[in-house]
């Protein structure tokens, strides 16, 4: 759970950010693709977690767990793959630097 905790925590920090940014006419583009492939990895670790703790009965349908570790999935997906999200950072990171990348 600390470690959940934790992780939804520093998550909440780069979506307010991205969101910062956004409002006050700063590029953002970096800061959503940061929150965007941190959300997924996220929600993933998460419910990867907390099937673990429900054991053998977090595969059940009787638990809200199951159904979690399965959509979880389509995160990682949908806005955007996280090969995308980590491409657009590592771009927005290089051109920091004056190198300019293509995938």
């Amino acid at each position: 759970m600390a470690d959940v905790a934790t992780d939804i925590e520093a998550l909440r920090g780069l979506v307010r950010h991205a969101a910062w940014l956004a409002d006050n006419g700063q590029d953002y583009g970096r800061a959503a693709s940061m929150a965007k492939y941190f959300g997924a990895r996220v929600a993933k670790d998460a419910a990867n977690k907390m099937l673990q703790v429900h054991g053998g009965y977090g595969f059940s349908d009787e638990y809200a767990i199951s159904r979690f570790y399965r959509d979880v999935r389509a995160l990682r997906i949908l806005g955007g793959t996280d090969e995308m999200q980590r491409y657009v950072v590592a771009r927005a990171a290089f051109e920091e630097k004056g190198i300019r990348i293509q995938p």
